[in-house]
């Protein structure tokens, strides 16, 4: 297996924090400008947290 160069596991912790952030930031804006946002966000972050499925304290109600 190729190992995964550190600017790129660097560039995709990056790319996953901004997405965080965005799901973060949506929650706090008008209801009506979250119409949209906020399913697909949840939906993202929800497949983000994947990763950790088998970790003893993931969420099975986290699982898209």
């Amino acid at each position: 297996m190729v190992g995964v160069s550190p600017r790129r596991a660097l560039a995709e912790c990056e790319a996953k924090r901004a997405i965080i952030g965005m799901h973060d930031a949506e929650l706090d804006l008008p209801e009506q400008r979250r119409a949209g946002l906020e399913d697909g966000l949840r939906i993202a972050v929800r497949a983000l947290a994947l990763t950790y499925a088998n970790h003893p304290d993931y969420d099975e109600e986290w699982r898209p």
